[in-house]
């Protein structure tokens, strides 16, 4: 691979290798992102942390998989806030991105008009019946090997 030489000002050195490290760090976005199968799923579950996994085990329910759910609704059952619901999202996503894996839930944003007319962007998340399943068998396989491992936070 030939190298290429770029100017960069002294000041900026640091920031621009952080950046190239950065960049390097990340896979080709040459090959389309990977789908999930059970053994994926299982080993990604087993080393996500307990609101991580509330999140997933939450939406990966029988009952609500395929069904949009709002974080409030997620949060209250997880014993969580609003806002830990949300900041869950950024890392898993990135967690995603790193993997080259497709998403295991869907996030969508939609606008919604309130009573006083203003428009509101409303989050709404969603697991579909597949990656539900697996989710399911992962969290299953992890409670034979980790007993009593709870999901999401006490209070």
């Amino acid at each position: 691979m030939p190298y290429v030489m770029v100017p960069v000002p002294e000041e900026h050195v640091l920031k621009v290798m952080a950046t190239v490290l950065r960049l390097a760090a990340r896979q080709s976005h040459d090959e389309p992102p990977k789908g999930w199968d059970q053994q994926a799923v299982t080993e990604f579950f087993g080393k996500a942390n307990g609101p991580t996994r509330g999140l997933l085990s939450f939406l990966a329910h029988s009952q609500r998989a395929g069904n949009e759910c709002i974080p409030p609704d997620i949060a209250n059952a997880l014993q969580l806030e609003t806002s830990e619901v949300s900041g869950l999202l950024g890392p898993l996503n990135r967690e995603f991105r790193r993997a080259n894996r497709v998403p295991l839930l869907e996030s969508r944003v939609h606008p919604e008009t309130s009573r006083t007319g203003r428009t509101l962007k409303r989050r709404r998340l969603m697991m579909g019946e597949e990656n539900a399943r697996m989710v399911r068998a992962a969290e299953q396989a992890l409670r034979q090997v980790e007993p009593g491992q709870l999901t999401g936070r006490a209070r």
